[in-house]
């Protein structure tokens, strides 16, 4: 049986240390010290569309499961990254739509996981629409490590996607984690999106 190791795209690592320097400045320096990164060395790696081994993101994240901040600092995290990626995080095609045209929710919301998706080689995302919200579908989330968690922690996606769908329409449109895989033991994490 082959073993898929996951890469990831450095802005993942960049929106998280920023977050954490943002939120807990002590924590940021600590991190920064003992796993040898920084927002700035990341920013540039970033730049570089080199892609990241699982190993000091894997470490990295583990050790923020227990900082008691976590569940704020992951979803400004994705908000980060996406912040850092710009529009280039969005497809050329409807970069040229949202230029001309209102994009629907809908599309906004599979244009966000197209662009989450493509953070890191093992998700598998899935978005359905269900009249004016929509559930989000995430198998093998980068951020599920196999330890089971008594909390979530996927918020990463969540500051994502809002951040992605803010970007390409005008509708306000918030994301919530309804289930994660960390703590239902599952392999997939469900995210509820509405409009709001």
């Amino acid at each position: 049986m082959k073993i898929e190791i996951p890469k990831l795209h450095p802005a993942v690592l960049y929106g998280i240390l920023s977050a954490l320097r943002a939120m807990d400045g002590l924590e940021y320096r600590r991190i920064s010290q003992e796993f040898g990164v920084t927002v700035e060395s990341t920013g540039k790696l970033a730049k570089t569309g080199s892609l990241l081994g699982d190993m000091p993101f894997r470490a990295i994240l583990e050790d923020l499961k227990h900082n008691r901040q976590y569940s704020r600092i992951m979803p400004l995290a994705g908000s980060e990254t996406f912040h850092f990626l710009g529009p280039a995080a969005i497809r050329p095609a409807l970069r040229f739509l949202m230029s001309t045209f209102s994009v629907r929710p809908a599309s906004a919301v599979k244009e966000a996981c197209i662009a989450a998706g493509r953070l890191s080689t093992i998700p598998g995302f899935r978005c359905t629409e269900k009249g004016r919200d929509f559930v989000i579908e995430i198998s093998n989330s980068i951020f599920v490590s196999g330890e089971p968690s008594e909390f979530q922690t996927c918020g990463f996606y969540c500051g994502f996607i809002e951040e992605a769908c803010a970007h390409v329409t005008s509708a306000k449109i918030g994301i919530t984690e309804t289930a994660c895989a960390s703590v239902t033991g599952g392999t997939i994490c469900y995210f509820a999106a509405s409009v709001k």
